[in-house]
């Protein structure tokens, strides 16, 4: 699907090269000849998009002719010299302005025309879209405090809030430290604001790319590969936490989420329609992404092909026969891409309620980080955390741990670095301590060290493998008494591992960013990085793009970058078609 930010790029090139031009129109596919009809020899007077849909406004007053693009799954408006191309089937219009030398050539879902009437009809359907300067932040909230739905649904809905797609939304989600399944009216506001924050940013950031990139430059470099472009979709494993991304089926599309940078809130009680849904969850099974797939030196095991995997393997001197499955599983075991931890398996969640409660602020942080090792659980995070975890999970604890102590994965990016540990190096499979939500938590791999005795099972919960965070008809009900409990012996919990603060303001829209890469710099930035000229679906298209397509196919399925080794761009002429500033001047 082509995404908002690509529908604004669109309109941004747009605006700058044919505002007030006169265009010759006509319809190849005879699919929109009454509008071709409509629109031609009209001024361009004025572009608007909301979301994923655009309108072009040709003429002004009662001679007003509005046409709406959506573009659907691989829709694209390419602005070329003339004579252009040969039209396909899937061309609904073509506009000409020969003076300029230009022709344009839609292919698009919908191309529908009509007066101010359809873009008013069509605009009071969708939800606001952070890419405009007039989206109300108080709508969605409104919108979302107002429903049941979770919020990783509530994204999609362009009802709710427009131009979101499902790589955004979760990378979005992520980002902000919120659970896919967690119901619109049971979020709090500091939660939703991280959540609007973030899809702002990331779709600013996508329009003056043109590509989706949601990793910061900063934690791309402390990641490192694969997580240098997007930290859960499509892949296996969190980069920040180490704990395996788990999907399941949301409306028909893949949710992913790293549930322990992600937990659902305590007291989350979910239908029983997610509930089945989330039962049905499981490990990612990467695949090669049309949307959005990684570079080629990026790649997964499971997200290469055949040839790439018998490459990889050779290099290695390491046997090439077999299925897919089995070179994957080769390659994987041999670059030690899977944590040493299994995916999850039939485990016993404990739910301690009582028992006796250690002075464990006494201990010292290697002391506290030698027993939840003994225990088999991570060791990371400030002391409280530590404490935290140890009474929630250790033999004889007495408390359920406290949304209060629960880090922002912004929070957690920099734990590592405090106390040596990086990333991606937890010596086990998610805790369900970790993910903040009990038994909604994913399962203990620790094994029998961290189980209770039988006499200390008061409220167990059989889960079967690959279960997703809650098992079906069960209340997500844990009550955090973890704080008054760190309060009693002596801990000031907002000391010791202070809230984050609040995100600052951030202002929708797309006036106000510069230093816009043209369609030319964001196809070279993409080649560069091993993802193709296609990826996310671009709409925006010119002649050195479509030439660069063209040379690309013509090299064959060798897999080779156009990038040079260093990460340069090969030097070229910039085309008078340019979407817009280049990167360097924003001229």
């Amino acid at each position: 699907m082509v995404e908002g930010h690509q529908c604004h790029r669109v309109a941004h090139a747009h605006r700058k090269l044919l505002m007030g031009k006169r265009f010759t129109a006509e319809s190849p596919n005879k699919r929109f000849a009454d509008g071709a009809s409509a629109l031609d020899g009209k001024p361009l007077t004025r572009i608007e998009v909301h979301g994923k849909n655009l309108f072009y406004f040709f003429g002004e007053g009662e001679e007003l002719v509005v046409m709406h693009v959506h573009f659907g799954m691989s829709g694209a408006f390419k602005t070329l010299s003339l004579p252009g191309p040969e039209p396909r089937e899937t061309t609904r219009l073509i506009l000409t302005n020969k003076p300029m030398g230009l022709t344009l050539h839609l292919s698009a879902m919908t191309v529908a025309h009509g007066g101010m009437d359809l873009y008013e009809a069509r605009k009071a359907k969708l939800g606001p879209d952070p890419l405009r300067e007039d989206a109300d932040v108080e709508k969605v909230w409104t919108r979302v405090q107002g429903s049941r739905k979770p919020i990783g649904q509530l994204l999609m809905d362009q009802d709710a809030v427009a131009g979101l797609g499902n790589i955004y939304r979760a990378e979005v989600l992520f980002k902000a430290g919120v659970h896919p399944e967690q119901p619109g009216n049971t979020m709090d506001r500091a939660a939703f604001d991280r959540v609007w924050r973030h899809s702002v940013l990331l779709l600013q950031r996508g329009f003056q790319t043109g590509s989706i990139l949601t990793v910061d430059a900063d934690e791309a470099r402390k990641l490192g590969k694969p997580w240098t472009r997007r930290y859960v979709y499509n892949h296996k494993v969190c980069g920040r936490c180490g704990s395996f991304i788990r999907t399941w089926d949301m409306n028909a599309r893949t949710v992913y989420a790293c549930e322990t940078c992600q937990p659902l809130d305590h007291g989350t009680v979910v239908t029983a329609e997610r509930a089945k849904a989330m039962a049905a969850a499981g490990p990612t099974k990467v695949f090669q992404s049309h949307c959005a797939p990684e570079a080629a030196d990026n790649q997964a095991p499971g997200q290469m092909t055949v040839l790439v995997l018998k490459r990889a393997l050779s290099a290695k001197s390491l046997p090439t026969a077999g299925r897919k499955q089995e070179l994957v599983a080769r390659l994987e075991a041999a670059i030690g891409v899977i944590p040493s931890a299994k995916p999850p398996e039939e485990v016993v969640t404990e739910l301690v309620t009582d028992g006796p409660t250690e002075d464990l602020s006494k201990l010292t942080v290697p002391r506290l980080q030698q027993r939840l090792a003994g225990l088999g659980l991570p060791q990371s995070g400030r002391k409280a955390a530590l404490i935290l975890r140890l009474q929630t999970r250790g033999p004889g604890a007495g408390a359920q741990p406290s949304t209060a102590s629960r880090d922002t994965p912004d929070d957690q990016g920099e734990e590592w670095e405090d106390i040596g540990q990086p990333p991606g190096s937890h010596p086990s499979a998610p805790d369900a301590s970790e993910a903040g939500a009990g038994a909604a938590a994913q399962p203990d791999a620790a094994g029998p060290s961290g189980v209770a005795s039988d006499a200390a099972k008061p409220a167990a919960v059989r889960r079967s493998k690959n279960v997703g965070p809650v098992a079906q008809g069960m209340e997500v009900n844990i009550e955090a008494g973890a704080a008054a409990e760190l309060a009693a012996e002596g801990i000031d919990l907002e000391q010791a591992e202070p809230a984050p603060p609040m995100p600052p303001d951030v202002r929708p829209g797309t006036g106000a960013l510069n230093d816009v890469m043209s369609a030319e710099a964001a196809a070279l930035e993409k080649n560069a990085a091993g993802e193709g000229r296609n990826v996310e679906h671009v709409a925006l298209e010119n002649d050195q793009t479509v030439a660069d397509a063209s040379a690309k196919s013509r090299r064959g399925r060798s897999g080779k970058s156009t990038g040079q080794l260093d990460g340069t761009f090969p030097k070229r002429k910039r085309s008078r078609l340019s979407s817009g500033p280049s990167r360097k001047t924003g001229q």
